[in-house]
């Protein structure tokens, strides 16, 4: 038969004792006050404990609703994004879009933005500018404010996001008739 016994000391790590089988002749053991039958002292971190036991998602789960804003606040992003994330925050761009990482995710997801309030739920990847894409589709570690080998040249000309499906888009001028004729049919009196 074995046995475990743990208890949780000052120094918050657990300690975990395993017994041999149980022989006739028992060997005691005083540790901190527990009495132990023979002696493999194995030390755990509470955090790998804690995983074991599931209590890391609930503490991911609390740091998401911090994060977000509490209660409502992950309700109103849950809305509008369709999905919550806890991460750091990388950057912020000049639009007001926010950038995050989280290496706890899986690589391709560990990276994301949350675009600006004024866009509400009319957002769109063609709203991230072109120095951010880089960082944000894996081209390169450095987000642009931390990467002072990026060209910025006069003539390159300000984001502009895609307008499309929108009274911006753009419509090409066109002053020739239309080739086709549409054919009406013809009505019965």
């Amino acid at each position: 038969w074995y046995w475990y016994l743990s208890v949780r000391f000052p120094c918050n790590f657990l300690f975990i004792f395993f017994s041999n089988q149980i022989t006739s002749k028992l060997n005691f053991l005083l540790v901190y006050g527990c009495v132990v039958t023979s002696a493999v002292i194995l030390l755990v971190p509470s955090s790998k404990m804690s995983k074991l036991m599931g209590m890391d998602k609930l503490q991911n789960a609390l740091k998401v609703l911090k994060q977000n804003g509490g209660i409502t606040g992950s309700l109103f992003k849950l809305f509008r994004q369709d999905e919550l994330k806890h991460g750091e925050l990388v950057g912020e761009d000049k639009y007001g879009n926010k950038y995050y990482e989280n290496n706890y995710y899986f690589y391709g997801r560990n990276r994301w933005v949350e675009y600006s309030d004024h866009v509400f739920l009319n957002y769109d990847g063609s709203q991230v500018p072109a120095e951010w894409f880089g960082w944000l589709h894996y081209k390169t570690d450095l987000p642009p404010h931390k990467d002072p080998n990026r060209p910025k040249y006069p003539w390159m000309a300000d984001h502009v996001e895609n307008k499309s499906g929108t009274n911006e888009q753009y419509v090409p001028y066109s002053t020739t008739r239309p080739k086709i004729e549409a054919w009406v049919p013809p009505k019965k009196c």
